[in-house]
């Protein structure tokens, strides 16, 4: 390769004689550049030797390294890169370890990230198959929440009564690809009740007289924070005899040579909806000694309250059923159902026609009851035998003899005893637990949107219920009374409307009414567990969980969630704990044999809770071949979802992927003593798994972005600040003829030496971490290392380097000296902090540049989280994903917020090192070190703020675009991420402020 032409042409004889006096000579002692300082072919011009004796002199004192070299020699790039790394190898070295650190903080880094996001998608794949991928609805039944945002509200499938024929789902079971179609028909609520035993141990012996006993309950539901009072139940005991009536519903004794009328016996509760009604008994003594002798069916008490249980009574396919949820194999104690037909019998002495059932092995509902017996005085007793009645004694004063509380489950499982055996409970008991005849259909629960502490929640609608519904007309004729299946509670705050449905005693034409016919019971707790993570909307057979959202609203609820109370317009709904079969649903299909006790004034009209030409509620699919949420199995859901559609025109519904999503809702105070609430409760969000697969591809790709992006702004301050060092070098090469491109191609070639081996040593430092810490970091992952560290390199270095070729040369060998644009005179610290920061206002900007990066980083990221926890994927697997990513992601905004700290740290030491003679001075003429401190930090500090504040407004824009809005918790977040940079900036001072101390500072002021 031919030499660069040189302008300096040397004298006769120059390069043999006199050579030991020559300047250029005696430069080549101390050199390591090879130069030729002739250019061939042009005649000496002695016009120039002075100038050239000059410029030599100026090398000499500058020690540049140069070296004479005979004719025909070239210059190399490779012996000057060398020559350069080895002269200069401290920079060198700063450079070689910033894109060292680099590169294999990248390498780790992604692999880390990579090796979370397959274990995402793994567990999502896992996740994702829940208990059925389609689900099949009528048409008409979507709420706005899902038709605007896929949100499913808790519950909301068991208000839905029929719409779909038992011909439609024929249809569904035979097209190719369904493994099973499970139908489900919601008939409605029932309430089965049963008298628990009270005061087992109290002694009620009237002696040789007459005693009058009052029982007062008070009903506990909502974990205590509801308290109802229930209506006294009265029993009178006498020593005497007693009499009935044929209906057993008038008590008579003789009283002082009279037969009076002691008492009329209520059926129903004829004063208020209290739970439970009034009871009042009559007993003689030998009754009364047979009870607690333990003859009688109440098993010792002469005293007891009914208690009412809700169930939400559903039926199904056995065998599909079976197959889908498993229910068969949860059963505990009986049989399971099968496939006849309801028959009829007499059950308490009617007719009747016999539902198979199998119920839940504990309650849905809670509730608690606590009671007191008292004794009235003997003057109330005469108030009786005149026969004036009990309403002026509900509050007469006693003397207490008993108290205690029932339990619960012991209740319950006293009522499954009662529909085994009816005939083992006490009066119509038997037939009270087993009784179907009557009807309740819960609606939806409305809910407006509002603000709660700068959050969007959901605020529950309270409703008025009609009363009317409890109302039923006496056996016999008469007027009509509220019933006695009044449930506790059942006047409290109601969220849902109430619709129900009497069967209609008055019409003799048509069978019976329906009643349990006991199969069996099953465990809820037994049936196969589908991932919690991807609950779909009729899932399981638990009741929703609803808990506080405060630690004030878990006080209230005992730290525990508020479980469904027998109010059927609750809030919380029961689970559906009592199934039967389709075969079954005759006997609720008979509509003139059922009537509404609210749209119509008496029976005989037709209405009825199940849709005879359309039974089903909602049908439940589960596709052959689908293993979980790949695209495979998304092929199969989605073309069998499409014939369905097709055949049936029902709404067809993908859930394969659904996943509970917490909503925080306001729940009003109710009437009982119970406050308002902000509670946490379940819904469903469909189609989640595939939208977090792809919002963590878009997730890792933005990290892998900012990660290289940061790290470029690294390596283009070092090498910028390399390049300013050897400005005076490029200038003298410039000026002895070098073009422009071999002045590029030099610092290119050192920068992609360096860079090569930082490459080379970051995948090894890379591969073994990963075999040290279990990382997937291949051999061939870490030799990505190589080209990363090249490519950042060069792209970062490109500008530098065109820049210092672009530069004039003879203004390149002279010093630098900026000339402000206008005069300043700074009074304080802070002043000339500001004015020293501007100065070089390219390399402030770039470190500003690195921390509004790492900034916006920590911003974006933050922001990507809080929308997998509250808007894409608020939901269970949702937040489960994020956990599992997030310690890569806290890796990955660490690792940035380092680099931009370590480039605010280097332009810091780069000014200590260009104005050490400044800084010499101003200590010379008496600043103090900690006035130095102040000044650098100064400097940081800007440079922080204005890094700081630049990349929370890019975190707020990119947040805003994405996600569409921003919250008062998503701009708080922003706001510490910018002060996180700030405090960064400002630990970044302390390296360079702690090497003031070593300024030395007689040296550069002997040097200036």
């Amino acid at each position: 390769m031919a030499s660069s032409p040189d302008p300096f042409r040397a004298e006769s004889g120059g390069a043999t004689a006199g050579t030991a006096s020559n300047p250029l000579t005696t430069l080549s002692r101390e050199s390591s550049y090879a130069i030729r300082i002739e250019r061939p072919g042009i005649p000496p011009d002695p016009s120039v030797a002075g100038k050239r004796s000059r410029f030599l002199e100026f090398l000499a004192a500058k020690r540049l390294v140069l070296r004479e070299i005979g004719d025909g020699d070239q210059v190399g790039l490779l012996e000057i890169v060398w020559a350069q790394v080895i002269r200069r190898g401290s920079r060198s070295l700063a450079l070689f370890l910033g894109l060292l650190v680099a590169c294999a903080g990248f390498t780790v880094l992604t692999a880390q990230s990579r090796s979370q996001e397959l274990v995402t998608r793994g567990k999502v794949t896992t996740a994702g198959r829940s208990a059925y991928d389609i689900l099949v609805r009528p048409q008409g039944v979507q709420l706005p929440m899902e038709k605007k945002g896929g949100l499913v509200q808790a519950g909301f499938l068991s208000g839905i009564h029929g719409g779909i024929s038992l011909a439609q789902w024929h249809q569904i079971e035979k097209i190719q690809g369904v493994e099973v179609a499970a139908p489900v028909a919601v008939i409605g609520y029932v309430v089965p009740r049963v008298a628990v035993p009270a005061a087992k141990h109290v002694n009620l012996n009237p002696g040789n007289g007459s005693k009058l006993f009052r029982l007062d309950t008070t009903w506990h539901t909502d974990n205590g924070a509801s308290t109802e009072d229930g209506r006294p139940s009265f029993l009178y005991v006498t020593s005497g005899n007693l009499t009935t009536n044929a209906t057993q519903s008038i008590a008579y004794q003789t009283i002082d040579g009279v037969r009076r009328k002691i008492l009329a016996v209520p059926t129903t509760n004829q004063v208020t909806v209290h739970s439970p009604p009034t009871q009042v008994s009559a007993l003689t003594k030998t009754q009364y000694e047979s009870i607690v002798a333990g003859d009688g069916p109440q098993s010792g008490s002469a005293l007891g309250a009914v208690v009412g249980f809700p169930f939400l009574l559903e039926a199904v396919d056995p065998a599909a059923e079976a197959k889908l949820a498993g229910l068969k194999g949860a059963m505990v104690s009986g049989k399971y159902l099968g496939s006849g037909n309801i028959s009829t019998a007499v059950v308490g002495g009617q007719s009747s026609q016999q539902v198979p059932v199998v119920v839940a092995s504990s309650p849905a509902t809670h509730i608690s009851l606590s009671y007191k017996i008292q004794e009235l005085s003997s003057s109330a007793v005469r108030h009786v035998q005149l026969g004036k009645g009990f309403d002026s004694l509900l509050n007469s004063p006693g003397v207490t003899v008993g108290s205690g509380s029932f339990n619960q489950d012991a209740a319950y499982q006293e009522l499954l005893r009662a529909m085994k055996n009816p005939g083992s409970a006490l009066g119509d008991t038997g037939f009270a637990a087993r009784d179907l005849s009557d009807m309740y259909v819960a609606g939806p629960t409305s809910y407006t949107g509002k603000s709660l502490s700068g959050a969007k929640v959901l605020a529950a609608q309270p409703q008025r219920t009609n009363l009317g519904v409890w109302q039923e007309p006496p056996a016999g004729g008469g007027s009509f009374t509220i019933g006695s299946i009044v449930p506790a509670g059942a006047d409290d705050t109601a969220f849902r409307n109430l619709t129900g449905y009497q069967w209609d005693t008055t019409n003799t034409s048509r069978l019976g009414s329906p009643t349990v016919a006991y199969q069996g019971t099953f465990d809820a707790s037994r049936l196969p567990g589908y991932s919690a993570l991807t609950r779909v909307p009729l899932g399981t057979y638990a009741s929703t969980v609803v808990t506080g959202a405060t630690a004030k609203d878990r006080k209230i609820l005992g730290d525990k969630a508020l479980p469904p109370s027998p109010n059927i317009a609750g809030y919380v709904q029961p689970a559906p704990l009592m199934i039967t079969s389709l075969s079954s649903l005759p006997a609720f299909e008979s509509g003139s044999a059922f009537w509404n006790p609210v749209t119509t004034d008496k029976p005989g009209t037709a209405a009825s809770p199940v849709n005879a030409a359309a039974p089903i509620s909602s049908i439940r699919i589960r596709v052959n071949g689908v293993t979980g949420v790949g695209a495979a199995s998304r092929a199969r859901v989605r073309l069998v979802a499409q014939q369905i559609e097709a055949k049936t025109h029902l709404l067809v519904d993908v859930t394969i992927g659904s996943s509970p999503a917490p909503q925080t809702i306001v729940l009003p105070a109710g009437e009982h003593g119970r406050p308002q609430l902000t509670l946490h409760e379940n819904w469903v969000k469909k189609g989640v798994t595939v939208a977090i697969l792809t919002a963590v591809d878009k997730k890792s790709v933005a990290l892998f972005l900012l990660v290289l992006v940061v790290c470029a702004l690294f390596v283009a301050n070092t090498v910028a600040a390399s390049v300013r060092a050897r400005r005076t070098e490029l200038g003298v090469l410039a000026c002895l003829g070098w073009r422009k491109s071999r002045l590029v191609a030099l610092v290119g070639i050192e920068i992609a030496g360096v860079a090569l081996a930082a490459g080379i040593g970051g995948g090894l430092i890379a591969w073994a971490a990963g075999s040290a810490f279990g990382l997937p970091v291949s051999p061939g992952r870490a030799a990505l290392a190589i080209p990363a560290a090249l490519i950042v390199a060069l792209v970062a270095g490109v500008i530098p380097a065109v820049s210092a070729a672009q530069a004039s040369p003879m203004e390149a060998v002279q010093p630098q000296v900026s000339v402000p644009r206008r005069a300043s005179s700074p009074h304080t610290v802070i002043g000339l902090g500001w004015v020293n920061a501007t100065r070089r206002p390219g390399r402030s900007v770039l470190a500003a540049a690195g921390l509004a990066i790492a900034v916006a980083a920590l911003g974006v990221i933050a922001g990507i989280l809080t929308v997998f926890r509250g808007n894409v994927v608020g939901t269970l697997l949702g937040n489960t994903v994020s956990v599992e990513v997030r310690g890569s992601d806290k890796a990955a905004v660490i690792a940035i917020l380092i680099l931009a700290g370590i480039g605010v740290a280097n332009v810091l030491f780069l000014e200590i090192r260009e104005r050490g003679t400044e800084l010499a001075t101003l200590q010379a003429i008496g600043w103090r070190e900690s006035d130095l401190t102040a000044l650098l930090l100064t400097e940081g500090v800007l440079i922080g703020v204005a890094g700081s504040v630049v990349g929370a407004g890019l975190a707020l824009v990119i947040l805003a675009v994405v996600i569409g809005s921003l919250s008062t918790g998503l701009v708080w977040s922003v706001l510490v991420a910018a002060l996180i940079g700030i405090v960064i900036s400002v630990a970044a001072t302390i390296p360079p402020v702690a090497t003031i101390r070593r300024l030395p500072t007689a040296t550069l002021l002997t040097e200036e």
